[in-house]
């Protein structure tokens, strides 16, 4: 009988005394049932054969309720899948079981397995040279992190893998391969990452200075328009009044006159002087009010454009006048 026939042997031997004492230990027992359930199915998967369905379930099973029997049955299952490298680490941990356990014969078993698979590892190796070794490097191997005492070679089962290298500031690094030998060593060579662009500077805003806008450009403010606008219609309508009421002063003067032939004057000469020197003096003050309305609304429209502007007004019933004064 060879060696894998006397392994095949000892791995099912101990399912029929494994499934109940390398699972009884479990703190938790929903955790155990399911172990145990999982620990039975991939036995039998595994004694006719279907190898990639069993070695999940042992591998299950041993996470929920980790037992040295059921993971020295997952590194055989392992081993006839060719995955040497997981098959490797599961024999490593079945010898630290056995020890625990005090199973001295299961001990020389794992580490037989150990020694006779350790030579046909295959391998992939990290090179890094000085110029490349950036500060804050780090390597992945299959999202695994790799310290520098592992780039010499890191067991690998055969398929294909990733290698991954970052470093603050530069652009990450990426090379996929492909191990499908036994006993193989793929060197990786990680180059110098090469250098992320520099963010552009953010430059903070400066504050501005409020600029006031020369005199002939600073907008009227919002109520002196409206102002303006009804002094002049205010002045507008009182020089209406002043011509029309200026108008019958004249002719109402006209009539006393023609009332008066030499002097003597009737009744009603008298009462159209006096007509018409109350419209007279009703022209005056709509003259007056006329000459108000339209200096204020001018004023109110220059001083809009500046503050500089200063008007000036005189008004009596005998007439008025208006001053502009402008400074720069």
């Amino acid at each position: 009988m060879n060696v894998a026939k006397q392994l095949a042997a000892v791995a099912l031997a101990w399912t029929c005394f494994g499934s109940s004492l390398a699972h009884a230990q479990s703190a938790v027992p929903e955790n155990q049932v399911l172990a145990q359930s999982l620990f039975d199915d991939a036995v039998a998967l595994m004694r006719d054969g279907r190898y990639v369905e069993a070695c999940p379930k042992f591998a299950e099973s041993h996470r929920l309720d980790p037992a040295g029997g059921t993971v020295i049955n997952l590194a055989y299952c392992l081993e006839k899948q060719k995955k040497l490298a997981s098959a490797y680490a599961a024999y490593s941990d079945a010898v630290s079981f056995a020890i625990r356990d005090g199973r001295k014969e299961r001990e020389a078993t794992a580490r037989e397995r150990v020694q006779a698979i350790a030579p046909l590892l295959s391998r992939i190796a990290v090179r890094v040279a000085g110029p490349s070794q950036v500060e804050g490097l780090e390597v992945f191997l299959d999202g695994t992190a790799l310290r520098p005492a592992a780039w010499g070679g890191s067991p690998v089962d055969p398929g294909e893998h990733r290698v991954r290298a970052t470093a603050p500031g530069r652009r990450e690094w990426v090379e996929t391969l492909t191990v499908d030998t036994e006993g193989q060593t793929r060197e990786v060579v990680v180059p110098v990452l090469s250098l992320l662009p520099a963010a552009p500077a953010v430059v903070p805003p400066q504050p501005t200075t409020p600029t006031t806008p020369a005199p002939d450009e600073r907008p009227a403010s919002n109520w002196r328009r409206p102002a303006a606008i009804v002094s002049f219609g205010v002045g507008g309508a009182a020089l209406g009044v002043g011509l029309v009421t200026g108008a019958l002063a004249i002719s109402r003067h006209n009539a006393s006159n023609r009332d008066c032939p030499s002097g003597n004057c009737t009744q009603g000469a008298v009462d159209s002087e006096t007509a018409a020197n109350t419209f007279a003096w009703i022209a005056n003050v709509s003259f007056a009010t006329a000459l108000v309305g339209g200096g204020l609304g001018a004023y109110f429209l220059l001083t809009g454009k500046t503050d500089k502007t200063r008007v000036t007004f005189d008004a009596s019933p005998q007439g008025g006048s208006i001053y502009f004064r402008s400074g720069f």
